[in-house]
């Protein structure tokens, strides 16, 4: 993931700071496939630090109340 925040900053960098192609002279443009490989990125971030821990809790939670039940019906 930190490889890939480094990209998005790479591509941030030359959409804010435009660069020139060094044939033609051109500013070299962000391309689609990029700036969606940025929301790529930020989703993975949101379901990094968001979605996957809330669904790790759940299933933590889960297994409490089997063991905890588990507990109750034995002693």
């Amino acid at each position: 993931m930190a490889e890939n925040l480094d990209e998005v900053r790479k591509i941030g960098n030359f959409a804010a700071h435009p660069l020139k192609d060094k044939n033609s002279g051109e500013i070299v443009p962000v391309e689609p496939h990029e700036a969606e490989w940025n929301l790529e990125v930020l989703e993975s971030l949101f379901d990094f630090y968001y979605v996957k821990p809330a669904k790790d809790k759940a299933k933590r939670d889960a297994l409490k109340a089997k063991l905890d039940a588990a507990k109750t019906k034995t002693t």
